[in-house]
C-alpha cells in the first residue's frame, strides 16, 4: 500500500471540490469539469513572483478547511426594497427564487433550469481558455455551483431591471 503525498495546491482543490460535492455540485458543464479538473494538475498554483498576483497573499488559502454550504440555506435579506424588478435570488450557491420567464426565445433564471429549458445555450460554457491557463478559474470551473441565465434574443426589451442577488 502506498501513500500519496499531495502538494498544498493539490490539497486545497480537493478539500475545494469536496466541499462542492458535499453540497450537490451540478453537472452542468461536465466535459468542462473533466478539462478544468485536469488542468489544475498543469497549471502552477499562482506566487507572489507571478506578476498578476505580486500583491496578492495566496498561500494563506492553502490553509483553510472548507465545510459544504447548509442543506437549508438561510432567508435571504430584501435587496433594494421597493426596485419593481424581476428578481433572482441565491444562497450559498443555490437558487432559491425568482421569475423565469419564456417568451420569444427569452429565459431569465437559474443555470440549472437551463439544462432543461434549452440546453443547447450552455455550449458556451464548453470551452473556456481563462480556465485552461489559470488556477482559480480551472479550480471554479471544476466545482461550478448554480447561477443566473439570462438569455435575451436580438430585440427583446424589458419593461423592469433584472436583479440576481447572490448572498
Amino acid at each position: 500500500m502506498s501513500d500519496v503525498t499531495l502538494t498544498p495546491a493539490e490539497a486545497l482543490a480537493e478539500r475545494v471540490l469536496d466541499a462542492a460535492r458535499a453540497a450537490g455540485q451540478l453537472d452542468l458543464a461536465p466535459s468542462r469539469q473533466n478539462v478544468a479538473h485536469a488542468a489544475l494538475n498543469d497549471i502552477a498554483f499562482p506566487a507572489t513572483r507571478d506578476e498578476r498576483w505580486k500583491y496578492t497573499r495566496v498561500a494563506r488559502l492553502q490553509q483553510l478547511d472548507f465545510d459544504a454550504a447548509p442543506s437549508t440555506p438561510a432567508p435571504a435579506p430584501d435587496v433594494l426594497p421597493g426596485l419593481d424588478a424581476h428578481r433572482f435570488t441565491f444562497v450559498d450557491g443555490r437558487f432559491v427564487s425568482g421569475e423565469i420567464h419564456h417568451a420569444d426565445g427569452t429565459f431569465i433564471g437559474p443555470l440549472s433550469a437551463v439544462l432543461s429549458a434549452c440546453p443547447e445555450q450552455l455550449t458556451a460554457m464548453e470551452t473556456d481558455h481563462f480556465a485552461d491557463n489559470e488556477w482559480f478559474a480551472a479550480l471554479q470551473a471544476a466545482a461550478p455551483q448554480d447561477g443566473g441565465a439570462v438569455l435575451i434574443p436580438d430585440g427583446a426589451s424589458f419593461d423592469r431591471p433584472i436583479l440576481l442577488h447572490h448572498h
